[in-house]
This record gives structure tokens, C-alpha cells and sequence, in this order.
């Protein structure tokens, strides 16, 4: 389960060209059994991705094989409320994420144009001045499955150092009192490696162990190392704190 923060105000802001736009992608946190993305600017961040497609080809058991951006949105218009009787003119319902992918090298391979260029509903009202945290998965886990035995395929991809690199440019849209609203080009990197970040375990731990099967809270075999294991009734799984 992933909860998405929100803060309110960080200054007064300005209406000009970057009045809503995509900030930073964010780094979840695990907080009282759950993962929370957190909504402000002095938060660390990730500038760059890597996703295993070695998961999507186990099909581990309780996590995702795409790969999930935590954009940290921003709406910096000034508020508007304060200067007559009207409601709030510049509020901003998001409504969605549009992504489009060019997948480099592998970008003659036959994929369907609908997991290249598609959109994620996502809903969230944001007051003038506000961050909001969101999560979006910019490459499908449909996407990932194909490509599995493709990237595998690849002797530069065993390695997160040398793996092609998949380019996401990421939009938010909304309505702006009335208005449809979309912020700036977001353009995020995802190298693709298959094993470099899932560690293949024979069986899994006694039920009970400090290493007990367990699907991560905010994990996906992504960005980080991971452990997984043969169960003898849900297969393919992770195990807990592994990532």
C-alpha cells in the first residue's frame, strides 16, 4: 500500500511558465506498515532509474514488474482567493499522467504503440502554492514482460553499469479553473538490466525467520538490490527488507 502526502503552501509562488510542474521524482519511505511518498523539495530524490526485467520473467509473487516514478508535483500559482469573494480560481484537480517512451535500441522491436505512448488516471486537487506526492507506473508491467526475453537477449544488459537505457518523458494533466492544464516535460532515464538487481535463493526461509516471505511495501525490483525465493506455494517471491 503506498499513501501519498501532501504539503501545503511553501511560499506565496508566481504565475509564469512553471506555475505546474514536476519537481523531482521522490524516494519512498516505509512508515507504520506502510510506503509513503513524501511531499516536499528537501526530500533526497532519484534522478535516475534502474528496473530488473529478470522479475518480470520469474513473476515474483506480491510486487510489480514495470516500473513506478514518485513525481513530486507543484502547482505555483498564487492563490487567488484572498483578493475578492470568489472561490479559488487556481487550484489544480490533476487528472492524470501522460507517458511516452523511446526505448532506444530496442526501439524497432515490435512493440505496440499503446505501451510507448498512454496515460495513467491519477486524482488529486491541489490548492495554489501546494507539493503533492503521486505515483505513476511510466513503464507497464505488460511492457516489461515483453521485453524480458529481449533485454536477456542483450550481453550489455546483465550489468546496471552498461544497460540500455529507456527514456520517459512524463506529464501531468488537470483542469485549471475550467482549463485543461498539463506541466512541463519531465525526462526520466531507466536503464534495463536482466539479474543485475534480483538475487536468485534456492528455497525460501522457515516461516517465522527474520527473512520471512514477505511482498515489499514500496518495492518493486527496482533501483535496488533484491532477494528472492522459491516458495513452495506462491513460487517466485521476495523477501522482506530485502529492498
Amino acid at each position: 500500500m503506498i499513501a501519498l502526502a501532501a504539503a501545503a503552501g511553501f511560499g506565496s509562488g508566481c504565475v509564469g511558465e512553471r506555475s505546474f510542474y514536476i519537481a523531482q521524482n521522490q524516494i519512498p519511505e516505509r512508515s507504520s506498515g506502510t510506503c509513503v511518498v513524501p511531499a516536499t523539495r528537501t526530500s533526497v530524490y532519484r534522478g535516475s532509474g534502474v528496473l530488473d526485467v529478470r522479475a518480470a520473467q520469474l513473476g515474483l509473487s506480491g510486487i510489480r514488474a514495470g516500473y513506478t516514478l514518485y513525481p513530486l508535483l507543484v502547482n505555483d500559482f498564487s492563490p487567488t482567493k484572498n483578493n475578492d469573494k470568489q472561490p479559488e480560481r487556481n487550484a489544480i484537480m490533476v487528472q492524470g499522467f501522460e507517458i511516452e517512451l523511446d526505448l532506444g535500441p530496442w526501439s524497432g522491436a515490435g512493440v505496440p504503440a499503446e505501451l510507448t505512448s498512454f496515460s495513467v488516471p491519477f486524482g488529486k486537487r491541489m490548492e495554489p502554492g501546494a507539493e503533492a506526492g503521486s505515483a505513476v507506473d511510466i513503464i507497464p508491467g505488460s511492457l516489461a514482460r515483453l521485453m524480458a526475453p529481449i533485454v536477456a537477449g542483450t550481453p550489455e544488459a546483465a550489468t546496471l553499469q552498461t544497460g540500455p537505457v529507456v527514456k520517459a518523458t512524463v506529464r501531468a494533466f488537470g483542469d485549471h479553473n475550467g482549463a485543461r492544464v498539463t506541466s512541463y516535460d519531465f525526462v526520466y532515464p531507466v536503464t534495463l538490466c536482466s539479474g543485475c538487481l534480483v538475487q536468485e535463493l534456492t528455497d525460501c526461509p522457515a516461516a517465522g525467520s527474520e527473512t520471512a516471505v514477505l511482498p515489499s511495501l514500496c518495492g518493486d525490483p527496482q533501483d535496488g538490490p533484491v532477494s528472492c525465493c522459491r516458495h513452495p506455494s506462491l513460487g517466485f517471491t521476495c523477501l522482506a527488507g530485502s529492498n
